[in-house]
């Protein structure tokens, strides 16, 4: 089914839904015809709900109004949202960071990119943990991509995250007022006959955020990266990266900030 199709009929039994018994036998016709048409995708009929909800790959079989027999319920994922650290986890640096600011960054990185969305402090444990094991994506809660669309999601071995906005935003300046930023870009752009569609910048986690590195980062990963059934350990950070992608956009002819995360040894 085309993706768009099904965005369409989400956002129509969404609407529809809403009217209660308030809906016209027409509307109520509507209503039906659009939830026959997400019962056929591969997806799965939820929308995505807040706070979000997790995967469960095991197929229910029927539902009551839903032909599809190989559809799959969504449930809440297991495990919580990460610790805030307390002040003294932070650097001067980062501390100094004004809330405004980590406001306006949080705001940007969710409009543009998907770091926020994957990466970001909102992600549970359980969601890192079905990132890995189930190929679901954290920004639809389904095996349908976010970003972009129009793919299954497909995901590596490690799950990473940064455990607060105060770490993405400082992890973001630091970054971009780094000189391999400055040389990664100059580079890109000046790449010939057209520019680089993307490129990518690497920093030590500790360089990052000091000796407390780890109070800011966390992540699961696969048992046996051949077997998704072993189950998941916590991520090995130790020594890891904070990489960033940028990608080309070819209307403004600038590069954005496409992911941030927490990159293992």
């Amino acid at each position: 089914m085309a993706h768009a199709q099904r965005a369409i009929a989400q956002q129509r039994v969404k609407d529809l839904t809403a009217l209660g018994t308030a809906l016209t036998p027409q509307q109520q016709g509507q209503l039906a015809q659009f939830q026959k048409i997400l019962a056929a995708s591969p997806y799965g009929t939820e929308l995505p709900k807040g706070p979000p909800p997790g995967y469960d790959p095991r197929p229910r079989g029927p539902i009551p109004g839903n032909p599809n027999p190989q559809h799959h319920e969504w449930y809440p994922p297991e495990g919580d949202k990460p610790v805030h650290p307390t002040n003294d986890k932070f650097t001067p640096d980062a501390l100094a960071i004004p809330d405004s600011e980590i406001k306006a960054t949080k705001e940007q990185l969710k409009a543009n990119g998907h770091s926020h969305d994957r990466q970001g402090p909102e992600v549970t444990e359980g969601q890192l943990d079905d990132r890995v094991k189930h190929q679901v994506d954290p920004m639809t809660q389904t095996k349908e991509n976010g970003d972009p669309r129009g793919k299954d999601h497909l995901s590596a071995e490690h799950a990473t995250q940064f455990t607060n906005d105060r770490a993405m935003t400082h992890a973001l300046k630091e970054i971009e007022r780094h000189p391999d930023f400055t040389r990664e870009e100059t580079a890109a752009l000046n790449h010939h006959p057209y520019p680089s569609p993307a490129f990518a910048v690497k920093l030590p986690l500790k360089d990052v955020f000091g000796d407390k590195y780890a109070e800011h980062v966390r992540g699961r990963s696969l048992v046996d990266p051949n077997d998704p059934s072993a189950g998941t350990k916590p991520t090995e950070l130790t020594d890891g990266n904070v990489k960033a992608v940028y990608k080309y956009d070819r209307i403004t002819r600038k590069y954005y900030l496409l992911t941030m995360y927490p990159d293992p040894k």
